[in-house]
């Protein structure tokens, strides 16, 4: 899938049409650089207009994947069988949060 209307919804539709959860790992998606942090990733997560590819791989070949792909991949969570999807941020899980998707109109 791609994350063209933000990761945060990407990873919802995939768990949705799953019937699963996710835990994505805030320290470990790729993000714009700029000082403020935590705005990036809002972008990241709920901004719109970023053509990336989202994919749910089998945990064992998700590094293979990323080993040849090199900085064009990156693992930034985990599948889990409860349907909530939640961010994990230092010690904490936040819910993503559905309010804030990308909308185009």
């Amino acid at each position: 899938m791609d994350s063209s209307d933000g990761l945060a919804a990407a990873v919802l539709q995939i768990c949705q049409a799953s019937g699963v959860g996710a835990v994505l790992w805030a320290e470990q998606i790729p993000t714009v650089p700029l000082s403020d942090r935590q705005q990036a990733l809002t972008w990241a997560l709920y901004g719109g207009e970023d053509f990336e590819l989202v994919l749910c791989l089998a945990a064992d070949l998700a590094p293979d994947l990323c080993a040849v792909a090199g900085d064009y991949a990156a693992i930034v969570g985990e599948i889990v069988p409860e349907t909530t999807v939640q961010l994990k941020l230092k010690d904490e899980f936040l819910p993503l949060q559905p309010s804030q998707l990308f909308q185009h109109f």
